[in-house]
């Protein structure tokens, strides 16, 4: 049910504002979304994997 509620809402901001301002809206809310993640969990940012390469 995820990415068809995605599409429906891509769908309607295109509709309402056009195809290209729907594709830059929802680029800029996607990169903030990424960015609020890394401050909100600082754990998951700085997370470095310790068995790579290690056999």
């Amino acid at each position: 049910m995820g990415p068809l509620i995605g599409n429906a809402c891509a769908g309607f901001m295109a509709d309402a504002w056009g195809v290209s301002a729907s594709i830059w809206i929802g680029g800029l809310v996607r990169l903030a979304g990424v960015v609020a993640t890394g401050f909100l969990l600082p754990r998951f940012w700085a997370y470095r994997s310790s068995g790579l390469g290690k056999r």
